[in-house]
């Protein structure tokens, strides 16, 4: 049975899997949304007492101050929803279905009606955004790839899980972009991607599986649809960084169908995952003789055919 995307992916941009990710969520399913764990399970005070210490504080006074009245709110309206957790409460009060703009909205009322809110609702507008990024870095609740992709990523999630969560994970990843070629958007891109993963499934850096990227890879907006952020550079990041097996492909942009752009005959070739390397090398020079580096057509036929060779030889 293949392995289903969760429900919450599903309803943000549910698009057709080619069959090779059909294939490869079979081979590696994504971790499945944890229904609890220790820190949703927390009483406020716990909550509170932790998030408001290292490393959750920030060093601006004004910034933390707005941060502490945030979380506070955020937890004094969940917790008038049902459920045993925190996540329980974030699920049932309609916050994640919202996505993570419109979520403001829901608890701004509740707080208008308690007589609680800020007489600009500006003011709350902002306060629960800052809230919300310790009750996520500190995995008290987790929302979904959907919420953390609608309308877009969450803003300062990257800086907050590299303080708080894993930074030896982030600063292995910016060594690795340091001596990576890609430009600023595309490593940032990439970053900020990782940081939605480890946000939505828990854990660190290292954690982070093949399936995730994949079912991450199939939220994402398609090249030509008018999104700036169509890349799915993050996997290759994880890939460098050597967390995945070695059967794992080195791109995901085979499996998606997303990227027709220029591509490497190493990476055309090393779709097919050869593993008779005489064979491999053989194909990558001879598609480099043949086309160019600079000028090279993605549809090559040569690729077509490695398929063909490689049942041979893998």
């Amino acid at each position: 049975m293949t392995p289903a995307l969760s429900t919450a992916a599903r309803s943000r941009r549910e698009r057709r899997l080619s069959p090779a990710a059909v294939a490869l969520l079979q081979q590696f399913p994504p971790r499945p949304a944890a229904i609890t764990w220790p820190t949703t399970q927390q009483p406020q005070e716990g909550i509170l007492d932790r998030l408001l210490q290292a490393p959750f504080v920030l060093k601006k006074e004004s910034t933390q101050s707005k941060r502490r009245v945030g979380l506070r709110k955020i937890l004094a309206w969940l917790e008038q929803h049902p459920g045993d957790t925190w996540q329980d409460r974030w699920i049932a009060s309609g916050a994640d279905a919202a996505g993570n703009i419109a979520w403001r909205e829901l608890a701004m009322t509740w707080l208008q009606a308690t007589g609680w809110a800020y007489r600009t609702p500006n003011n709350d507008f902002h306060a629960l955004g800052a809230g919300l990024l310790p009750l996520i870095s500190g995995d008290v609740i987790r929302p979904s790839l959907s919420w953390l992709l609608t309308p877009d990523t969450v803003q300062m999630l990257t800086a907050e899980m590299a303080r708080s969560r894993d930074p030896d994970g982030f600063t292995a990843l910016a060594a690795l972009c340091q001596d990576d070629p890609a430009n600023y958007h595309t490593k940032d891109g990439a970053l900020r991607r990782i940081a939605t993963l480890i946000a939505a499934k828990g854990g660190r850096v290292r954690d982070i599986i093949v399936g995730d990227c994949v079912e991450l890879a199939a939220l994402l907006p398609t090249a030509g649809s008018g999104s700036a952020d169509t890349s799915a550079y993050y996997y290759q990041l994880l890939h460098a960084l050597g967390i995945f097996p070695a059967t794992a492909p080195p791109s995901v942009r085979f499996f998606t169908g997303k990227t027709r752009g220029q591509v490497s005959i190493e990476q055309m070739i090393d779709q097919y995952q050869l593993s008779h390397r005489p064979i491999r090398d053989l194909l990558v020079e001879g598609g480099s003789r043949n086309t160019g580096e600079r000028h090279r057509d993605p549809e090559f036929p040569l690729v077509s055919g490695v398929g063909e060779v490689g049942r041979g030889v893998r």
